[in-house]
C-alpha cells in the first residue's frame, strides 16, 4: 500500500449519516421511495438519500428544501427532470450543508436549480444537462442569490445565463457552461452582481448568441463583483465558438475586479474586445486544484493542481468547510479537522501537477472532501483555489 493511501487512511474513515434512504423511480427491493421530493420531505438534517438508476425512460423530479442533506446518484448520472419542479434549496441555516451529486437532465434539457438565502454551505457535483430544450431557454439554469458558500463542480448547463450569482460567494470548478459537453445548448455563461466568484478550469462558450440584433452576449458579465480565473491550457472562456467569427467579449466587468491566470484562454467574436468594462484587470498565475473526473469507490481519483514553474506545491485533502477569504487566498477546508498533505511536488514548466489518490472501495457514496494546494514560489505563500468533490 502506498504511503499516500496510508497517510490518508484516517481521512477516508466513513462519516455515516443519521439515516440512509433508498430511492428508485421504478421501485424495487429495498426501495423506500419512488419520488425524490417525498424522500426529501421525510429525511432529516444529516441524512443521505441514495438514488438508483430507474428503468429506461423514467426519471426523478425536483424538490424544495432547507435541510442539510446529501443526495447522491452515481458517477454515470441518474436521470433527473426539473422542467415542472426545479431543485430549490432555500433558507439553509448556518452550520448545515446541502450536497447533491451524480445526476443528469436527459428528458427536458436545461437543469433548473435555485439556491436562495442560504447561510449554510451548498455543494453541487456532477450535475449535467445532456439534451437541449425544445425551445431555447430564457431563464437562468442555476440561480444563486444571497448565499454564503456555494461550490459547483462539474456542473454542465445552459440558459440565460447558465449560472446567475447575486450577493453570494461561489466557486465554479470544472464547469461547462453555455455550450455543453456534447455540443448543445448555448446562451451567456455567467452573470454576477455584487458577488465573489472564483472560477477554476472553466469551459465557457456562449455559442455566439445575440441579446439583441447585432448585440452579442459576453461569456461572463459581472457588475461590482470580484472574479478570479484559474486553470491550465485546456481552460477556456469564449464569447462565441472559438472557430467562428461570431460572438461577444469573453468578459465584461464593470466595478469590482478581475484576476486572470494567463493559462486560461480568452476568446471573443470578430471586432469584439476580449475584456471590456471599468473593472481593473490583473494578469498573473492563480494557483488552484481540481478533479478532472468523478471520484468513485475502488477507483483512482486524480487531483490536478496548477502553480508557477518551479513552485513547491503542497496539496491538502480534508474535510470541506465554508469558503473563507484570507490574506493568503480563499480557504475551503475545515481547519478544525487537520487535513492530510500529499507528497510535495515541484511544478513543471507546464505548471500542471497531477497526483493520483486511490479511493477506498468501502467508502460510502455521498461522502465529500475538499482538496486545496498551498504554494510556495520562493517569495510568497499562497492558498490555491480549492474544490469540493463528492464520492459517487
Amino acid at each position: 500500500m502506498s504511503r499516500t493511501v496510508l497517510a490518508c487512511a484516517w481521512l477516508w474513515t466513513p462519516l455515516f449519516a443519521q439515516t440512509t434512504w433508498l430511492v428508485n423511480a421504478s421501485g424495487g427491493p429495498g426501495v423506500q421511495f419512488t419520488d425524490l421530493a417525498a424522500a426529501v420531505a421525510a429525511a432529516a438534517d444529516g441524512d443521505t438519500i441514495v438514488c438508483q438508476h430507474p428503468a429506461f425512460g423514467e426519471s426523478l423530479g425536483g424538490f424544495t428544501t432547507n435541510k442539510g442533506l446529501t443526495i447522491v446518484g452515481d458517477a454515470n448520472g441518474v436521470p433527473l427532470t426539473t422542467i415542472v419542479a426545479p431543485i430549490q434549496v432555500v433558507g439553509l441555516p448556518a452550520g448545515r450543508t446541502f450536497r447533491m451529486a451524480g445526476f443528469q437532465a436527459v428528458l427536458d434539457g436545461q437543469l433548473r436549480i435555485v439556491l436562495q438565502n442560504c447561510a449554510g454551505r451548498v455543494e453541487l457535483d456532477n450535475l449535467q444537462a445532456r439534451e437541449p430544450d425544445m425551445m431555447f431557454p430564457t431563464t437562468p439554469g442555476v440561480d444563486i442569490a444571497n448565499c454564503a458558500s456555494v461550490v459547483l463542480r462539474d456542473v454542465v448547463d445552459f440558459g440565460v445565463p447558465a449560472v446567475r450569482v447575486a450577493g453570494s460567494q461561489v466557486l465554479l470548478s470544472g464547469c461547462w457552461l453555455g455550450i455543453t459537453r456534447i455540443g448543445v445548448g448555448g446562451g451567456p455563461c455567467l452573470w454576477a452582481t455584487n458577488a465573489t466568484v472564483d472560477i477554476v478550469q472553466p469551459m465557457f462558450r456562449t455559442g455566439g448568441i445575440q441579446q439583441a440584433p447585432g448585440v452579442w452576449f459576453p461569456a461572463i458579465d459581472a457588475t461590482n463583483s470580484g472574479l478570479r480565473l484559474a486553470g491550465d491550457a485546456m481552460a477556456m472562456v469564449s464569447g462565441g465558438p472559438p472557430s467562428s467569427p461570431l460572438g461577444g467579449s469573453a468578459i465584461v466587468a464593470n466595478g469590482g475586479s478581475v484576476v486572470h491566470d494567463p493559462a486560461v484562454g480568452l476568446f471573443a467574436g470578430l471586432g469584439q474586445p476580449l475584456l471590456a468594462g471599468t473593472a481593473p484587470v490583473v494578469v498573473q498565475p492563480v494557483p488552484a486544484s481540481w478533479l478532472p473526473d468523478a471520484a468513485s469507490p475502488g477507483l483512482v481519483a486524480t487531483i490536478r493542481s496548477t502553480a508557477a514553474n518551479g513552485a513547491a506545491v503542497f496539496v491538502a485533502l480534508g474535510v470541506p468547510g465554508p469558503l473563507t477569504s484570507t490574506v493568503f487566498g480563499t480557504v475551503g477546508l475545515d481547519l478544525a479537522s487537520p487535513p492530510v498533505f500529499l507528497p510535495v511536488a515541484i511544478a513543471p514548466p507546464s505548471g500542471v501537477v497531477n497526483q493520483p489518490v486511490p479511493v477506498p472501495a468501502a467508502l460510502p457514496r455521498g461522502q465529500a472532501f475538499t482538496t486545496q494546494s498551498v504554494v510556495w514560489d520562493g517569495v510568497r505563500l499562497q492558498f490555491g483555489l480549492p474544490t469540493t468533490f463528492v464520492v459517487q
